[in-house]
């Protein structure tokens, strides 16, 4: 390919990654086979301790990238902040931007395809392929969806290489996402990402964007990339923002079970043991954050993107079942909660089993 081709901005993200040089490195030297000439890479240090900003420098002054620029963060501004900053610090003329964990490794020729179909309709505004299991190269996660009550939903996997299996489906997979960048300036407020919200459900919240502002999400079965997972956070962190984000879309893009979803958040919270007023925390900041989305993107809806539709049982027994067991006390509380007899802060009152983590 040549400059000709539309400008492929590379957003990569590091904060602390000494631990996993070895793959970013990887990744970062896999721009060099992904398929498309004409790309930069922004690399955003998000405000690393560990020297890893110092040795990545050292590291692209030889790694033979076209282009690239080392963005200081000075400071840890999450997943959502962190990659508006890439965004930001694009070239003028750059028309794609591909979103690339730091623990994540482009498949050769994997961009080629993607991004030929990304341009190929206007109406498009993001695209995946499949992400691979870094070690075993099987596919990892299977094409992105949620339900009706904001779950990340697993329809049946789609092979790699079927060439059938063009899917919409609710929200670009963060790992390797490409974006068409004018969808994005459209889907409001010129950056990629919402900074209301931290991390998790950030590209949950971007693909409703999109689709309320009238532009597709398409999974493509070509295999994008191989992905460690799970690299940059721990399991409190990852639930804590899990449930803000839920909480979150539970008031700015609600579904048709507003009360079985709120007895999800509440259960889950309760089945956090010492942590669990740190989740309900997380609950309330959701509805705060919630309610700020709701404002600036009134036309955001659940239904303007492709979701798995529940029966209402169905969504009863995900959203009631899914989380485990409580105690018989919590279980009056949440179906009350359930029939509507009880509001969501009584569920938590005189649980305070333990501190706060």
């Amino acid at each position: 390919m040549s400059e000709t081709e539309p400008l492929v901005t590379v957003v990569v993200l590091n904060l602390n990654g000494s631990r996993i040089m070895g793959v970013i490195r990887e990744g970062l030297s896999s721009l060099r086979t992904m398929g498309w000439d004409n790309y930069e890479l922004v690399l955003v240090d998000n405000g690393s301790t560990d020297g890893s900003r110092e040795e990545l420098a050292r590291f692209l002054e030889g790694a033979g990238l076209r282009r690239y620029a080392l963005v200081d963060a000075g400071r840890n501004l999450g997943f959502t902040g962190g990659c508006n900053l890439g965004f930001a610090n694009r070239s003028p003329g750059s028309e794609i931007t591909l979103l690339l964990n730091s623990d994540a490794v482009l498949v050769p020729g994997s961009v080629r395809p993607l991004a030929r179909r990304l341009l190929s309709d206007p109406g498009i505004g993001a695209v995946n392929g499949g992400i691979l299991d870094y070690g075993t190269g099987l596919l990892r996660d299977t094409p992105a969806f949620l339900d009706e009550l904001h779950a990340p939903a697993a329809p049946a996997p789609v092979p790699p290489g079927d060439a059938r299996a063009e899917l919409e489906v609710t929200y670009p997979m963060g790992a390797a996402a490409l974006l068409r960048n004018d969808a994005v300036l459209e889907a409001g407020r010129g950056a990629v990402f919402d900074e209301e919200i931290f991390a998790y459900y950030d590209d949950t919240t971007l693909g409703l964007r999109l689709w309320s502002a009238g532009r597709r999400v398409l999974f493509l079965p070509v295999p994008s990339a191989r992905h460690v997972g799970g690299a940059s956070s721990t399991s409190i962190f990852k639930l804590f923002h899990a449930l803000r984000g839920r909480a979150a879309l539970h008031v700015a893009a609600p579904g048709r079970y507003p009360e079985l979803e709120l007895a999800y958040l509440w259960r889950t919270a309760l089945r956090a043991g010492r942590a669990a007023p740190h989740m309900a925390r997380a609950i309330r900041e959701g509805f705060a954050v919630g309610r700020i989305l709701r404002e600036r993107y009134p036309g955001l809806g659940l239904y303007a993107a492709p979701v798995v539709r529940l029966a209402r049982g169905r969504a009863a027994e995900r959203a009631l079942l899914a989380a485990g067991r409580v105690g018989r006390w919590e279980s009056a509380r949440l179906s009350a909660l359930v029939r509507g007899e009880a509001r969501p802060g009584d569920v938590l009152a005189g649980n305070a089993g333990g501190a706060a983590v």
